[in-house]
């Protein structure tokens, strides 16, 4: 499954090739997400900010294509800078594309950008530690009571059929897992064993997501097979090198330091809501909040798009009807709503700038599981 033996520059390139195709397969896949026209409301990072028309923004999208295209053919540093400005246009232009994904690949093309990576002789660490930072959070995030409780079972459900309530504290093996995965790629003489577990997890994570796991959540479909494609290319048969920075080689290892900032040190930031839930590889963790919009029977002939595919019913709250705002967001971008209060802010304002009564809409924050009916009101208008 993994390369036997490659030489680093070739690894590289391979993984050069990979982010990009991984990354077009992406785009591809949640083709609306990267459009301006759409019934999903486009989340600018400044309300100010211009956003593209169609047919301008599919012009961008086929140039930042072409140029991806363009830049693996002639291995221009050039041109990989220019598809790294395309994708900050088109992420400045709409927060819901800050994909955990996205981020990855994003930082996966950043070094290809600056430097001349043939002339690097520890440039293959760069994209080990992004690795194992990934799973390093991914598995932090995961150690809390709501993943036991109620992300695990979903899991288990999609995998074997069911587990036991008595068996629920076996869920504590799939964060401790990705945290060994983590430790195991950092030393040399564990990597092999640490492959092999992170490929067998993401096995089982496509198998999940799939719809033979009962989800739909395709879009993690292909970076969970570049996930597996990045264990090899990193790590399977790489030289023996210990991983270290030494800021006294030069500006290589100072773009290191910042990635070890954005991947290692930033995260834990995420625990006090100080930093994205994305961006610190907090997936499936039970901590991720949901946004649900109440409106009354008599007003919903006023919304301005139809919601009948995502109403959905929830104990305890009645006399009107409830659209899942995630499930709106799977259907038309295929991806979720990034669990962050000022994302939620701006999408209760699109619908409280409807011609709907005060009282007649109610903007509910949700966390896991719905069933228990932990949430918060927030009426139109404040939003806190």
């Amino acid at each position: 499954m993994c390369a036997q033996r490659l030489e680093t520059k070739t690894r590289l390139r391979l993984i050069f090739l990979a982010n990009h195709v991984f990354l077009v397969a992406g785009i591809l896949i949640s083709f609306k997400l990267w459009l301006s026209d759409r019934a999903f409301p486009l989340l600018p990072v400044y309300d100010s900010l211009p956003v593209p028309a169609s047919p301008i923004d599919l012009i961008i999208i086929l140039v930042g294509i072409s140029l991806m295209a363009g830049s693996v053919i002639f291995s221009s540093r050039i041109l990989n800078a220019l598809v790294l400005c395309v994708l900050l246009v088109l992420l400045v232009q709409d927060q819901m594309r800050w994909q955990p994904w996205v981020y990855h690949y994003f930082l996966f093309l950043v070094p290809f950008c600056l430097f001349d990576l043939k002339k690097q002789t520890k440039a293959l660490s760069y994209f080990q530690f992004v690795m194992i930072g990934i799973y390093l959070w991914s598995g932090l995030h995961k150690l809390n009571a709501d993943f036991i409780n109620h992300v695990f079972p979903v899991f288990a459900k999609g995998i074997f059929g069911s587990v036991p309530v008595g068996y629920l504290k076996l869920g504590y093996m799939i964060p401790l897992i990705q945290i060994l995965i983590a430790v195991g790629l950092y030393f040399t003489k564990t990597r092999k064993i640490a492959v092999v577990l992170g490929i067998l997890t993401h096995l089982s994570v496509l198998i999940w997501l799939s719809p033979a796991g009962g989800n739909n959540n395709i879009i993690v479909l292909p970076w969970n097979l570049a996930m597996i494609t990045f264990l090899c290319l990193c790590f399977w048969n790489s030289k023996e090198e210990k991983l270290t920075i030494n800021l006294r080689l030069g500006s290589f290892e100072y773009l290191k330091a910042m990635m070890m900032l954005l991947v290692f040190v930033l995260p834990a930031l995420n625990v006090w809501g100080y930093w994205d839930y994305y961006l610190s590889f907090n997936l499936y963790s039970g901590k991720n909040k949901f946004l649900y919009v109440a409106v009354e029977e008599t007003e919903l002939h006023k919304l301005k798009y139809d919601f009948s595919n995502v109403f959905m019913e929830i104990p305890g709250l009645e006399g009107g009807r409830i659209i899942d705002v995630n499930k709106w967001s799977l259907q038309e971008l295929n991806v979720l709503v990034p669990p962050e209060a000022r994302i939620f802010k701006a999408l209760a304002g699109r619908f409280c700038e409807m011609d709907i009564a005060e009282d007649k809409i109610m903007v509910l924050e949700f966390e896991q599981p719905v069933s228990d009916g932990r949430y918060q009101i927030h009426p139109c208008g404040n939003f806190d």
